[in-house]
């Protein structure tokens, strides 16, 4: 399927020193140890999340709409892998979670494709055939501001029922300043060495940028702007999972089912309706119970530009460019004991719990093997020339991209031996040791040997 669509403030120390022995110039003394003492310290910074809600409410109080916004101070304070988890920080906002990260984002509860998002102003394109962008292709670190504006304003490009999203990169002259910053993280998972042919045994996460400016003879200025991030995670997940609903099913005196088929079938099957149904005895137990090996791999390669040019005071001209890559997959592999209440033999169980029992099933091997790869491109050119202190003339100039492919391909296989029916001698003991995970035991069949499974 493819789809292309501080707070500063003064603080004066002093300390005065008083004595008692002499009254008369206790006075004098303490003012003249007091003036040697007094310290001033130039200012007092708010760092940290208690800054980030300052800066927020600084924004609320300025802005002629209902806003909420961080600057890239206050990303960094976050620990967001990708800007839609920086987005999810802020009032209102919630997000849909794909592989653990957060990808589209919803306004007040209106639904991701009821907003619009913009990118330095610009409209964002995106491969999900509505107005739902995902952000998890989007690193935190190279934006300079994001804002959610969840009313509007005529100026807002339209389509934002439920708001708009606002994503800023830098401009390097607004800057002011040399920068660079270099970044680098790595992540190792235990669970990833249990598996064989593993996509990685440690994942990374790489940052780079530098900001400059240059002033020439004739008054001009020049700022430059790039940001790198490449960026490989894993998540291996093993998982123990039965059915949903119960099923009741009836035994006999000895403590044993009633029918060799399904157990709660036939003879098993209960009417509680009636008293003698109600009187009978009998256990609660699952269809099926699947053992689950799933991996998820996340690879991003983002590159962020920006040149602001000012030949004069009067004009300023900004191009900024936005290129990111994503390859998200998914390795599924499902061992399902399908029928795990059938043919239900020495069972031992405790007021209506199963403990354990044996039976004939069949045994299901599925995989699921998942891949979308998404690439956004954004390229945008600006030009504001001052005629006057009062009026000015803008003219901007863009283009945006995306491009999503999915690949989705399942295979289903089912035991194929020499018993009756497909179906294999199995002993379930659904508690060992005090464990919630079952211990399954399969005798004269290999769960590992694909000649011993077939397609139908």
């Amino acid at each position: 399927m493819n789809k292309t669509i501080i707070k500063h403030s003064k603080v004066f120390l002093s300390v005065a020193v008083m004595s008692t022995a002499i009254v008369t110039s206790t006075g004098s003394m303490a003012k003249d140890v007091s003036d040697e003492n007094e310290m001033v310290l130039d200012e007092v910074t708010v760092v940290g999340t208690r800054r980030t809600i300052q800066n927020s409410i600084d924004v609320k109080r300025t802005s002629a709409t209902i806003v909420d916004a961080l600057s890239s101070d206050d990303i960094g304070d976050i620990p967001a892998l990708s800007i839609g988890e920086a987005l999810e920080t802020l009032t209102g906002a919630s997000s849909h979670r794909e592989n653990g990260g957060a990808t589209e984002i919803s306004i007040r509860g209106l639904g991701p494709f009821l907003g619009s998002t913009v990118i330095n102003g610009r409209e964002a394109t995106n491969g999900s055939g509505d107005r739902s962008v995902n952000f998890s292709q989007f690193p935190s670190e190279l934006f300079n501001k994001i804002a959610i504006y969840k009313t509007q304003s005529a100026s807002f490009i339209e389509g934002g029922v439920a708001g708009q999203i606002s994503l800023e990169t830098i401009k390097p002259l607004d800057h002011g300043k040399r920068s660079i910053q270099l970044q680098a993280k790595a992540a190792y998972n235990p669970d990833e060495q249990n598996i064989d042919n593993n996509a990685r045994d440690i994942g990374y996460r790489g940052t780079a940028s530098y900001i400059d400016q240059f002033e020439f003879e004739n008054g001009g200025k020049l700022g430059v702007s790039i940001g790198l991030q490449t960026n490989a995670t894993t998540n291996p997940e093993q998982e123990a999972i039965t059915s949903g609903t119960p099923r009741l099913c009836g035994l006999g005196a000895d403590g044993q089912v009633l029918t060799s088929g399904n157990c709660d079938s036939g003879d098993g099957s209960l009417d509680l309706s009636s008293a003698e149904g109600a009187a009978q005895p009998f256990v609660a137990t699952t269809s099926s119970r699947t053992f689950r090996q799933n991996t998820t791999s996340d690879e991003r390669e983002s590159v962020f530009a920006a040149v602001q040019w000012q030949p004069n005071d009067r004009l300023d001209i900004n191009f900024d460019a936005q290129l990111s890559e994503r390859i998200a997959e998914e390795d599924r592999r499902d061992l399902v004991f399908s029928e795990a209440r059938r043919g239900i033999e020495n069972l031992v169980s405790d007021n209506g719990v199963v403990r354990s029992y044996s039976n004939e099933g069949r045994i299901e091997s599925i995989s699921t093997d998942f891949e979308r790869v998404e690439e956004y491109q954004g390229f945008g050119i600006n030009f504001d020339y001052q005629l006057s202190d009062r009026l000015s003339v803008a003219l901007d100039a863009s283009y945006s991209n995306t491009r999503r492919e999915e690949t989705d391909v399942e295979v289903r296989l089912r035991s194929d031996n020499d018993y009756s029916s497909d179906r294999v001698p199995t002993v379930y003991d659904l508690y060992p040791n005090g464990s919630d995970v079952p211990l399954i035991t399969v005798t004269e069949f290999d769960v590992t040997d694909a000649s011993q499974f077939t397609n139908s």
